[in-house]
C-alpha cells in the first residue's frame, strides 16, 4: 500500500508539472522537480509511521507536517506530533478463596499509559543545487502530556480478605510545555514534487506539571471503600530536547544522566 501511494503521487506529479528548461531541476521528461512560490507540502515521519502499519499500540513520537512556500527558498511550516505509550506488568499470587492443593494462582496486573501531543510553528529557509536541497530555521512549540497507572488485583477484597489499603489508580498530573528551538536538514527530490529527507531538531523547553491524584481501596464497615487524594503539583523546569512537544517519560526510563542529542526524523514529503 505504501509503495502504491508513492507510485500514484509520482505519476501525478510527472504529468501535472509545467516543463522547465534547467536540466538541474527537471527530470528527463522536462517536469519541474522543486517546490515554488505558492506551493503547499504535506509530509510525515516515515520511520514512526511504519510502526502504525505494523499494528503497534505504542510509539514514542509520530509526526506529520505541512508547509506553505512564500518563495522557492522560504516557507512557513506547522508540525504536529503524537506520542503514545502503553505497557502492562503481570504478577501472580495465591488464590485466597481456594482450599485446593496446590493452590491455584490469580493474576495482578499493573498498567501504565501515557499520551502526548505537540504542535510547533516555524519559519524555514532553503538553498541547494539540483535535486539536493538543504534547509534550516526556527520554530515555536507547544506540548501537553498526561500519564496514569492502574492496578487490577486478582484477589478481591472481602470480609475474609482485607490486605489493607492498596492502590487502584494513580494519575501523575498533566504537563504543559512551551519551547523555542531550531532545525536543520536536507532532502532529495526522487521525483517531481516528491522528496525524501532527514531533519534534526533541538530546543529549549519550559514545562510545568499539575497536581497528581491517587485512588486507593480498603475494606471498611463490611464494604469496599475507595478514597481519592490529591497530591502536590509537580516541578516546573527547563530542559533541552527536540521540538515539538515532548519526550514521553515512561516512568522507568528517566532522562537524567543521558547525553542530550537532537532528534532525527526521516521524512517523505509531497508538494502540490
Amino acid at each position: 500500500m505504501f509503495l502504491s501511494l508513492c507510485f500514484v503521487f509520482t505519476a501525478v506529479a510527472q504529468f501535472d508539472d509545467v516543463p522547465q528548461t534547467d536540466p538541474n531541476v527537471t527530470n528527463k521528461r522536462g517536469a519541474y522537480l522543486l517546490p515554488d512560490q505558492g506551493d503547499f507540502a504535506l509530509g510525515f515521519d516515515a520511520t514512526s509511521l511504519l510502526n502504525l502499519f505494523q499494528g503497534g499500540v505504542s510509539f514514542d513520537q509520530t509526526t506529520i507536517f505541512g508547509k506553505y512556500f512564500l518563495d522557492h527558498d522560504r516557507a512557513l511550516r506547522v508540525k504536529l506530533s503524537l506520542g503514545m505509550f502503553n505497557e502492562a506488568h503481570k504478577d501472580f499470587d495465591d488464590d485466597v478463596t481456594s482450599i485446593a492443593t496446590p493452590t491455584p494462582k490469580v493474576t495482578d496486573i499493573e498498567r501504565f499509559s501515557e499520551l502526548s501531543l505537540g504542535l510547533s510553528l516555524g519559519y524555514e529557509m532553503r538553498r541547494g543545487h539540483g535535486r539536493v536541497q538543504g534547509f534550516y530555521g526556527g520554530e515555536l512549540g507547544f506540548g501537553i502530556s498526561s500519564a496514569s497507572e492502574k492496578y487490577e488485583w486478582g484477589n478481591k477484597m472481602s470480609a475474609t480478605y482485607n490486605p489493607g489499603p492498596r492502590p487502584t489508580e494513580e494519575k501523575f498530573g498533566t504537563t504543559f510545555s512551551v519551547g523555542l528551538g531550531g532545525f536543520v536538514g536536507a532532502e532529495y527530490f526522487i521525483a517531481p514534487k516528491l522528496s525524501l529527507g532527514v531533519e534534526l531538531s533541538l530546543g529549549l523547553w519550559f514545562s510545568s506539571t499539575g497536581e497528581s491524584e491517587k485512588t486507593t481501596e480498603s475494606w471498611e464497615d463490611n464494604a469496599r471503600k475507595t478514597t481519592t487524594t490529591k497530591g502536590s503539583a509537580g516541578d516546573s523546569n527547563f530542559s533541552i530536547r527536540s521540538l515539538p512537544a515532548f519526550t514521553p517519560f515512561k516512568r522507568d526510563h528517566e532522562d537524567e544522566g543521558q547525553i542530550i542529542v537532537p532528534r532525527g526524523m526521516i521524512f517523505l514529503t509531497f508538494h502540490f
